[in-house]
């Protein structure tokens, strides 16, 4: 297996996982509250951000990513369009 198919594979795999957890959580914001919902949110954009900059780095480009809330979160439905 050569470093390329390794990375697609496990991408791939992480996508998937991550597309099911944004649906579970787009259910559950309904029903916990927002102490709680919020830190997972949070946590979940901050992983998003590590990828945008894994991937930056992986093609050499200049990364230029910023915090775009502090307080508030994104809404979740906007986080599950692609």
């Amino acid at each position: 297996m050569t470093s390329q198919s390794l990375f697609c594979a496990l991408f791939g795999y992480k996508a998937q996982i991550e597309d099911e957890l944004l649906e579970a959580m787009l259910r559950a914001e309904k029903t916990i509250s927002a102490d709680r919902f919020h830190p997972a949110l949070e946590t979940l954009y901050h992983l998003h951000l590590v990828d945008r900059i894994f991937s930056l780095n992986l093609q050499k480009m200049a990364q230029t990513h910023r915090r775009t809330w502090v307080n508030d979160p994104p809404p979740l439905a906007r986080s599950l369009q692609r």
